[in-house]
């Protein structure tokens, strides 16, 4: 957790972090971490690490819900066993992910997940002009799609919201 970090160390853990980050990822250009926990760290790591981006993925909010909903945690998200606690925290998850493009539009995309399984092309060309690189000619691999997955579950939805 960077939350009890000062300042006068950032420079002291950029070091240790680029370190730990060339072992582990060797000649990468790029490395990527997509746990949602570091939302709560977000804002802070553009002073403490220097050159980050970030690329956050909104999705329909049912469907969302639903895969939450959906999925037995083994611990944490104390969140995901009720749809309006579940839609507080996504409703609060897609306002940091505003603030952080307002905050940092320079390295700050965000791109919506119906978007990127209907044209997996145009987020990987999001993706790659804001990491300043190439775009690849190579064919993509298959994404998953299961957009709408909520649609048979809307009226539940829907009425467990209304209580």
């Amino acid at each position: 957790s960077l939350d009890p970090l000062p300042p006068q160390f950032y420079p002291q853990c950029r070091e240790i972090y680029l370190e730990e980050l060339t072992q582990r990822a060797a000649s990468a250009r790029v490395f990527t971490n997509t746990h949602p926990m570091h939302i709560h760290a977000a804002a802070r790591l553009p002073s403490v690490l220097g050159n980050v981006r970030f690329i956050f993925v909104k999705r329909n909010m049912d469907d969302v819900m639903l895969r939450i909903y959906m999925r037995n945690y083994r611990q944490g998200n104390p969140y995901a066993y009720s749809l309006e606690s579940i839609r507080d925290h996504v409703v609060w998850y897609h306002e940091m992910m505003d603030l952080m493009a307002e905050k940092f539009p320079d390295i700050v995309r965000i791109v919506r997940y119906e978007d990127m399984v209907e044209d997996p092309a145009g987020a990987l060309r999001v993706a790659a002009e804001l990491c300043g690189l190439p775009m690849t000619d190579k064919p993509l691999p298959a994404l998953g799609d299961d957009r709408g997955c909520a649609a048979p579950y809307r009226e539940f939805i829907a009425a467990a919201l209304e209580r």
